[in-house]
């Protein structure tokens, strides 16, 4: 199961080119990695750890996530290597049982090896036997300015493969068993170790970059060409020198197969012996890849033509079948799946590779006649497999059957496997045998239907943002409906939460619900503290998934007759800052309910909160230039009335009681009351379009933020510069208190400047004339703290936590909230927060007003 490999080093500038990927790769496939240290290279833990930050590689992430960790060898005693052979056993054991996969090691012990050579060699003889019994994987690296030539043989013949540079690039040199002066790098050397020599067609393997990895004795007999002068070099060289001048169909159909990844079989092709004589050939092409469905190189197979004259029939494929037991150690370790079944009815199966024990089963038990493979595939694809397979069958030639379709392991879990298989005919041309290979691709399948959620959500994103002049009810009937498509589930609701987080509002249920539900008078108002199961979303403050909704729950309150029965259930908070502004819940999925349908329905929900948002904030605005328009109209009727006073005009009798110094005066008065009026009315949209800007600039990915070092006096300075003629005018006198050591921060200098600006306006609107707004700062521990005080008449109580939200769903606290305060904190919020920091407000009604922002010193933050 495991690898004990070595790795040299020339300096440890090549060593840390390679260090971060073999850790990177490790922690990406859920495996524990540990590096060990000496004093031969980076003496101390905090060293290394530097050094292989600076690489990039997020040391500190991983370590604290407990993925990753950097030991000295000290710490492990080699005084006594059974302790030491415990603690890798040990650690083994650790990442198994929380939840890794497997373990990722490497170690520089030199130091150990130069002084102990003989002791360390039985150490790591010891170590391998621990590791091929485990999934494991090490890597002893090597100084090799340190290592004579002896003591580097040594290393080579004592562990499984050898790493290391050479022609500027990193290589495995082959197998301990394997090594000796003209050993050649090769992609994979397991795989290929294991290939028979004593096959009887000739097998050529070249590697993802066209180079020649293997060549069998009978590749030899055929072209006349000992395998040392042809490993190693460019398989299109080699092509183009042995084919006639010409023909290059050989080259066409091997890129065919490397662009297609697709089998290729060919006849007759020509080629030149070293003696010059012509030669033809029969043979396939068959494109290799790895665990992970990614592209490795090709294995080709070579019969002569001219001495191969038995036509295909029964016997024929009985002689296949000696030759595939032959070449049965490819399979072992590769996940191609080889099969060779007879084509009646459920494919009986008279060849099938070790392997299949990748999906749980035994070779005897299809050989024996147990199991046939209609057995194990999947009952829903039966039929189409057969159907598909059909029409193949129809075509009188021996063609390629490819198909896609889903198998049983034996566990019962449901796989996807891509099917590659030759139709193999008798001399009457009938249909005796496919010969194929199976290969698993779950997780190719499993992408796909990633991607296609993804654009279907996108797709309904796109339509939400043309439902710009449809109702809230419209909009959040649509996006309802569209969770409960993409999630794939049968019923959906929203329900939106009250300004302080402990009302669930029940706003609606899906259309599939509703036909369902015969529950009478309906509650649609629910206490957090107290409602059910789909209440944890709001409690924990995290989606909640239910996929057994049946178990007994201590959370469950249970639900009234004529409810919709629940089999499962899954529920997403949607935040606006801090705040949870409303849960998005669907139910009673076939299939259980995963992260990808957190994925989809978070980010559906969020997109439809933002146009909920800008919608409500259209809205607000409408209303503003509504009512500016309608005091512009009474200002127009007040002047033309105090006009014909003024004249001695009047053109109707009715003005003739108005005609009296008092009644000048009234008219003034409710002029100055209308005047006042459109310019709060104009403060508050100037607010709004700002808001709006933010929030589009926002959503678009525009909203830039610029981080450099600067000291806060900067942005304050700005901000007061920026209101200076309106603090004159209402009489302000403020004050600003910024001690001059205070240490700098990084910080966007104009998003600051805005959020200040934000906030003295804002006392300025609500601080009378000659009162008093105070701006001080201070540093306490890793943090800068900013208060913004004022005399004004401060804020109600229950409006207080409000006040950061876009907009809340009840339009009683979005009328309140907008006069209050307009949507200019909102703003504040989002730079503070992209700043890593906290705002806080405290205001008293009569007394004042103070807003408290918390800015970090430490770190450097940026937006994405």
């Amino acid at each position: 199961m495991g690898s004990h490999g070595n790795l040299f080093y020339n300096s440890l500038d090549e060593l840390m080119e390679l260090l971060p990927s073999f850790f990177k790769s490790g922690v990406e496939n859920n495996q524990y990695c540990i590096w060990v240290i000496s004093d031969y290279d980076f003496v101390t833990v905090e060293r290394a750890k530097n050094t292989l930050k600076n690489t990039g590689f997020d040391v500190d992430f991983y370590i604290e996530s407990d993925k990753f960790e950097i030991i000295h060898e000290n710490q492990l005693g080699f005084s006594d290597f059974t302790g030491v052979l415990n603690f890798w056993k040990q650690k083994y054991l650790n990442a198994i049982d929380n939840g890794f996969n497997g373990l990722w090691m490497i170690e520089n012990l030199t130091p150990v090896f130069e002084n102990y050579p003989s002791y360390y060699l039985n150490y790591e003889s010891l170590l391998d036997e621990i590791i091929k019994n485990r999934n494991m994987v090490s890597l002893c690296s090597y100084d090799l300015t340190k290592c004579s030539q002896s003591n580097t043989l040594d290393l080579i013949s004592s562990h499984d493969r050898t790493l290391l540079k050479k022609d500027g690039e990193w290589k495995f040199l082959e197998e301990k068993s394997k090594t000796d002066n003209n050993t050649i790098s090769r992609l994979n050397n397991t795989f290929y170790e294991k290939i028979l020599d004593s096959i009887w067609l000739g097998v050529w393997v070249v590697d993802s970059s066209d180079n020649v990895v293997f060549f069998n004795n009978t590749m030899e007999s055929i072209f006349g060409v000992p395998r040392e002068e042809i490993l190693g070099t460019s398989f299109m060289d080699y092509i183009a020198e042995q084919r006639p001048v010409g023909d290059s169909r050989l080259e066409e159909l091997y890129l065919h197969t490397k662009k297609s990844r697709e089998p290729v079989t060919y006849n007759a092709l020509a080629f030149l012996t070293p003696d010059g004589k012509m030669s033809y050939h029969n043979g396939v092409l068959i494109p290799l890849f790895n665990e992970a469905g990614n592209y490795q190189g090709i294995l080709g197979t070579v019969e002569e033509a001219t001495s191969t004259k038995r036509k295909i029939s029964d016997v024929s494929i009985c002689d296949t079948l000696e030759a595939k037991h032959k070449i049965e150690k490819i399979y072992e370790t590769s996940p191609v799946i080889a099969f060779l079944w007879k084509a009646i009815n459920d494919w009986p199966v008279e060849y099938v590779s070790e392997n299949i024990t990748y999906f749980g089963y035994k070779s005897d038990e299809f050989l024996s006649g147990k199991l046939t493979y209609a057995d194990i595939v999947h009952p829903d694809d039966v039929d189409k497999l057969k159907s598909d397979f059909s029409v193949y069958e129809k075509q009188n030639k021996n063609s390629y059957f490819t198909s896609d379709y889903r198998i049983l392991t034996k566990t019962g879990e449901t796989r996807w496997v891509t099917e590659k298989s030759l139709i193999i005919r008798n001399q009457k041309g009938a249909v005796k045998y496919l010969q194929g290979i199976i290969i698993d691709i779950t997780e190719r399948k499993k992408a796909e239907k990633t991607l296609q959620l993804e654009e279907s959500r996108l797709e309904t994103l796109l339509k939400l943002n043309y439902m710009a002049g449809a109702s809230l009810q419209e909009i959040t009937d649509f996006a309802r409906e569209e969770a409960v498509r993409l999630t794939n589930s049968k019923l959906g609701y929203l329900a939106f939460l009250n300004y302080d987080e402990s009302i669930l509002i029940m706003h609606s249920w899906s259309e599939g619900a509703m036909k369902e539900c015969k529950v009478e008078n309906k509650p649609f108002v629910y206490p957090v503290k107290t409602t059910g199961l789909w209440g944890e979303a709001v409690r924990q403050r995290k989606p909640i998934i239910t996929n057994n909704y049946t178990e007994p729950s201590s959370l469950k309150k249970g639900y009234p007759g004529g409810h919709v029965e629940l089999t499962r259930h899954m529920n997403v908070p949607i935040f606006d800052g801090e705040h949870i502004v409303l849960v998005a819940g669907v139910g009673n999925k076939e299939q259980e309910y995963d992260e990808s349908d957190v994925r989809q329905l978070t980010l559906l929900m969020q997109g439809m909160w933002r146009l909920i948002q800008r919608k409500q904030f259209e809205e607000a605005l409408k209303k503003y230039l509504d009512e500016i328009a309608n005091i512009n109209s009474e200002l127009k009727s007040l002047e033309k009335m105090k006009n014909e006073i003024l004249n001695g005009k009047p053109t109707s009798t009715d003005y003739k009681e108005l005609l009296d110094r008092e009644t000048l005066e009234t008219i003034n008065e409710q002029r100055d009351i209308a005047i006042n009026t459109i310019i709060r009315s104009s403060e508050q949209i100037n607010s709004l379009i700002g808001s709006l800007l933010y929030m589009s600039m926002e959503e678009s990915g525009k909203l830039d933020y610029t981080f450099s070092l600067l000291n806060i006096k900067e942005p304050i300075n700005s901000a007061y510069l920026n209101l200076a003629l309106s603090i004159d005018e209402k009489d302000i006198d403020l004050n600003i208190d910024i001690p001059e050591n205070l240490p700098e921060i990084y910080g966007d200098k104009n998003k600051l400047t805005d959020m200040f600006t934000y906030l003295i306006d804002n006392s300025l609107k609500y601080t009378p004339r000659g009162g008093n707004i105070n701006i001080s700062a201070f540093k306490s521990e890793n943090n800068l703290y900013i208060k913004v005080n004022d005399n004004g008449e401060g804020i109600p109580k229950d409006l207080v936590p409000t006040l950061f939200k876009g907009f809340s769903h009840s339009e009683d606290t979005l009328t309140h909230g907008l006069e209050k305060s307009g949507s200019s904190l909102y703003v504040c919020k989002k730079i503070v927060n992209a700043h890593g920091g906290q705002i806080s407000v405290d205001s008293k009604e009569e007394i004042g007003t103070t807003v408290t922002i918390v800015l970090p010193l430490k770190g450097r933050y940026s937006v994405q």
